[in-house]
């Protein structure tokens, strides 16, 4: 990223990673060990789910570099923790450790480093079976409200979404599960 021209061409890759995985239809984790500073740090917010160690040193020094974020990574750091705190990452260039991450909303949360890697392989585990019709369209409900707060330019289809899986077979296994008092077996239909 030596000049403005290669800079935009990295941003373009980038950009579309993070969308890449923030666009993923099935929920997704981070896991934080240690350093997420800039470029990782932006990586983690494009996740789901933010979970760190206690070790987790966090910060986007971009100030310290004489460069910006882009207009998504912006987007996403006022997204999880308001301007305040953005204005206070960006502006101060700041190092800090995981549990001032936690209270700014950064990261959902902070476990010691022995416990990171089962805690998420267990919250994955529990969300594997849960029905990805409502896991894909919590998602896309949830990007619908963050891009018009208002809801006033929703299509008939976004209209109807929230209701979309009262005709599903998924609906109709996890409803009968409930009444037999047993785990549905979802098929994404």
């Amino acid at each position: 990223r030596s000049d403005s021209s290669k800079a935009k061409e990295y941003s373009f890759a980038f950009d579309g990673a993070l969308a890449a995985i923030e666009d993923l239809p099935q929920p997704t984790v981070c896991a934080i060990k240690g350093f997420c500073i800039g470029g990782g740090c932006e990586l983690s917010m494009a996740a789901d789910i933010r979970v760190t160690a206690d070790n987790g040193v966090f910060g986007i020094p971009v100030a310290h570099l004489g460069i910006l974020i882009g207009y998504r990574e912006m987007w996403r750091l006022i997204d999880l923790v308001g301007r305040g705190n953005a204005s206070y990452i960006l502006l101060s260039g700041r190092r800090f450790p995981a549990d001032e991450a936690f209270h700014m909303g950064l990261v959902n949360q902070v476990l010691p480093l022995s416990e990171v890697d089962g805690h998420v392989e267990k919250l994955a585990q529990d969300m594997v079976p849960l029905a990805p019709l409502s896991q894909r369209r919590n998602k896309e409900i949830m990007r619908t409200v963050l891009g018009d707060p208002a809801l006033n330019g929703l299509t008939s289809e976004q209209e109807h979404l929230p209701f979309a899986n009262f005709d599903s077979e998924d609906f109709l296994e996890g409803r009968l599960a409930f009444l037999e008092h047993r785990k549905p077996e979802f098929k994404g239909q």
